[in-house]
């Protein structure tokens, strides 16, 4: 079967064990005649507990499809967000996309949405990878 998309996204699992998902991926990875990559949307927390979590998960996941460059990430930024250094764990991964929650915009002086100043730094940061 052919597909005329060339990504497919899909969200991380929220349950603790990502095996069965790390699997099917693994198939499709493995086909020499398979040339899909898969974006991985992880939705990042202000927590910093959850968003280890969800980090320590994407490693593990990264393990189990052999660090396939056919796998990257998408990052969901949320209002409240960890601290900057935890963010920049993923600099050196392959961030295909970053999605922006609606509720991350603030209201400017004239009231038109903008970013917070953190969250404007931090895609700063991104655009110059």
């Amino acid at each position: 079967m052919h597909l005329g998309c060339r990504h497919i996204l899909l969200d991380m699992p929220q349950s603790e064990s990502i095996d069965n998902f790390a699997a099917i991926l693994n198939r499709y990875l493995q086909d020499p005649t398979s040339h899909q990559k898969f974006v991985i949307r992880l939705t990042i927390p202000g927590d910093k507990v959850k968003a280890e979590q969800i980090y320590s998960k994407f490693i593990e996941f990264k393990a189990m499809t052999q660090n396939s460059v056919n796998v990257m990430v998408c990052l969901s930024i949320q209002a409240d967000l960890p601290s900057e250094s935890w963010l920049m764990r993923f600099y050196g991964e392959k961030v295909f996309a970053i999605q922006v929650s609606t509720n991350a915009f603030i209201s400017n002086k004239k009231g038109y949405p903008i970013l917070s100043e953190t969250h404007a730094k931090i895609f700063k940061e991104y655009m110059k990878i």
